[in-house]
């Protein structure tokens, strides 16, 4: 039976020494939270702010305001707790970290307004509320830079250190552990694989912690007779989840922490991670590049943009408008249901450029139809009334979408919506992605040339 690192083991910090380690630093950030209450308080006093050179008056301030302050810093300790922040961050980006400081915050500060409803001696000033959320954010992530730059120090110098296995030889397994060799700042080291023999191409290299440690059904005793702080687990769930939830029981047995990839299938296009619903933990896969908070943005910039353009055209819409109705008979918008966001139908608004009923004809012309697959288009559209030609050309029948923008059902950037005719068309699932994201007023096809792309 091999016997594990333990000699090694004596260089990395101690289970006790990290802990009380973690409990100050705990401990500083609520310091931290009560000091940063404490200077957005004085920047806001009045005439005696620091920006006059002056400071808060001691005798204005009483014990009571005292325990309400350090009550709110140890709220929005355990609201920090709540979001993550002093979870094990290894693994995890500054960036990332800094968007949970900055959720948290945001959390903290509609808190910290609700308690102004209960104890009117707390400051309730906009300039005290955001100088205090500005400068918690601030210093909070400032003192993980310097934790990090900290932390780094000492992995680089053989100190915190965490000693990992990994169940599986497979290609996952051996590119996850040559990301854990070659990035000594996460602060962990291999000490080798568990599997009862090599699937793929041998690793040449000489490193003996690529090697193999234990099998399958011995990593049990492994576990019990040699250091190990974290297990990766890079096997297929499917042809081993009886013995992975074998593995999961010993290690939380011995106090080992368990980690295994989100990417159980190949999936080439899109996102995955993790999330949770009531007491359940899933794991989700969504198509595109943008999460919640990208989404959100996104939406916001829709919303705005939409108003002000909308304004903007107001007067050329009325004339258009006008235009439209003075030289031909119908409706001046015409409204197409078009397929949307996952399938879900809509109503697209346009200037009519059309004659009257165009869509009745459509049946007559379809042997004039000069586009390839299920699209219909016809250069010289004979429907086409002479002003609707020229508002085609210059786009001005797309300005009600803007509407659409306002609505919901359409983005200014996206893939143009298809007509249902269109839609049903398609016999490839491939041009169907299209519908995972919102459709738009603007995509390629304008930029480059429209139709003649």
């Amino acid at each position: 039976m091999a016997v594990g690192p333990w000699k090694g083991a004596r260089k990395g910090m101690k289970k006790i020494g990290r802990r009380t380690l973690w409990e100050l630093f705990k401990l500083g950030d609520i310091a931290a939270i009560f000091a940063c209450f404490m200077g957005a308080l004085t920047f806001d006093w009045g005439e005696g702010n620091l920006l006059s050179g002056g400071i808060m008056p001691a005798a204005s301030v009483e014990v009571i305001d005292v325990l309400w302050i350090f009550m709110l810093s140890l709220v929005w300790h355990f609201i920090f707790v709540a979001f993550g922040l002093y979870h094990n961050r290894r693994f995890s980006s500054l960036k990332a970290e800094a968007k949970d400081i900055i959720k948290a915050s945001v959390v903290c500060l509609l808190v910290y307004a609700l308690a102004t409803m209960f104890y009117s001696r707390i400051p309730a000033s906009l300039r005290f509320l955001l100088s205090f959320w500005l400068l918690t954010i601030v210093v909070m992530l400032g003192i993980r830079v310097v934790l990090r730059i900290g932390l780094r120090f000492l992995r680089l110098h053989n100190r915190n250190i965490r000693f990992l296995l990994v169940v599986g030889t497979n290609e996952r397994a051996r590119r996850f552990a040559r990301t854990i060799l070659k990035e000594r700042e996460l602060g962990y080291r291999l000490v080798g694989f568990v599997d009862d023999s090599w699937h793929g191409e041998q690793p040449g290299d000489t490193d003996d912690r690529f090697r193999i440690v234990a099998s399958l059904n011995g990593v049990f005793e492994y576990l019990r007779h040699n250091v190990v702080d974290e297990v990766f687990i890079a096997l297929p769930i499917k042809s081993h989840y009886h013995w992975i939830d074998k593995l999961l029981g010993a290690c939380s047995e011995h106090g080992v922490a368990v980690h295994y990839t989100t990417n159980f299938f190949d999936c080439s296009v899109g996102r995955q991670g993790t999330d949770n619903i009531g007491d359940t933990d899933i794991i989700y896969h969504v198509v595109g590049s943008m999460g919640s908070w990208g989404l959100a943005v996104k939406r916001g910039l829709d919303i705005v943009s939409s108003a002000i353009l909308l304004a903007a055209f107001a007067p050329i819409m009325l004339v258009v408008a006008l235009v439209i109705k003075l030289t031909s008979k119908g409706p001046i918008i015409y409204a197409q249901k078009r397929i949307g966001l996952n399938k879900r139908v809509f109503e697209m608004y346009k200037f009519r450029t059309m004659v009257p009923h165009a869509e009745r004809m459509q049946n007559d012309l379809e042997k004039l139809n000069e586009a390839s697959g299920p699209v219909f288009k016809i250069r010289n559209d004979p429907r086409v009334t002479p002003v609707g030609r020229w508002l085609r050309k210059t786009s001005l029948d797309e300005l009600p979408q803007l509407i659409n923008v306002l609505k919901g059902d359409m983005s200014l950037v996206g893939p143009r919506p298809l007509p249902l005719r269109d839609y049903k068309g398609f016999d490839n699932d491939r041009f169907r992605r299209r519908l995972s994201v919102p459709p738009g007023i603007t995509c390629i096809w304008q930029a480059n040339g429209r139709s003649d792309v």
